[in-house]
């Protein structure tokens, strides 16, 4: 059984299109739940609707890398 406890998304790019550049300051936004749209992608992520077709991705990990990250990573909380 996969049990899902945190789902982020992000407005806007902080890294691509920024090669050679500062990251961008985008927030991830967590969420209760996720619209998925075919053919279109996350609604309100930063590649909905990005390209016709575009084969995006959606990462997964476990609670120990998520907490891991939070240490690192203090605004992920």
């Amino acid at each position: 059984m996969l049990e899902l406890l945190h789902l982020y998304i992000s407005p806007s790019h902080n890294f691509f299109g920024h090669h050679g550049q500062e990251p961008g300051d985008a927030p991830m936004v967590e969420r209760d739940g996720l619209e998925c749209v075919a053919g279109r992608g996350i609604k309100d992520d930063r590649f909905f609707d990005f390209k016709e077709n575009y084969k995006g991705q959606i990462t997964f990990f476990s609670q120990e890398v998520y907490e891991d990250l939070c240490k690192v990573l203090p605004n992920l909380r």
